[in-house]
């Protein structure tokens, strides 16, 4: 499952992650419980205190504690990143969106792949915009990595 442009979402979902560790705020981390491919990069790696939730499903929430480490922390909006957008990040958008939280999608601190639908090819970069499209103004508010960091209070007010 080779992704387009993997390390440079991972560098920004790391900007992103050091910037939420300075200001103290609730940070979880989801991995998919698939070998290869379920470990945490090193861009992100969690640090001592912070939760990893392990799923099975592409749906972060569907057998997990999230929805009830969310609600048990008082969240009410969540900033989202990840890999693959098509899948993982979409899925957990919309079902977080479902559960009443505002989601924020950071849209170059996700990465996907192409796809392939019968002869068709569908470059990554079309299954990005096009995922990001669906669920822009429905499910969340997508901005970049260097907007959420100049406007962190705008986003993640105190």
């Amino acid at each position: 499952m080779a992704l387009e442009n993997p390390d440079a979402a991972g560098m920004n979902a790391g900007l992103i992650l050091d910037r939420f560790r300075i200001n103290g705020d609730v940070i979880i981390h989801v991995r998919h419980d698939m070998s290869p491919g379920g470990e945490i990069h090193n861009y992100v790696k969690p640090q001592q205190g912070e939760l990893v939730i392990t799923k099975n499903q592409v749906n972060a929430f569907s057998g997990t504690e999230l929805l009830s480490t969310l609600e048990g922390n008082g969240i009410e909006q969540l900033i989202i990143c990840g890999m693959q957008t098509h899948l993982c990040v979409e899925a957990a958008v919309r079902a977080a969106h479902d559960f009443k939280f505002k989601c924020i999608l950071v849209t170059d601190a996700c990465a996907t792949k192409a796809l392939q639908y019968k002869e068709n090819i569908i470059s990554a970069k079309y299954v990005h915009y096009s995922t990001l499209s669906t669920l822009e103004g429905h499910y969340a508010t997508l901005i970049t990595t260097d907007e959420l960091l100049k406007n962190f209070e705008q986003y993640v007010p105190r």
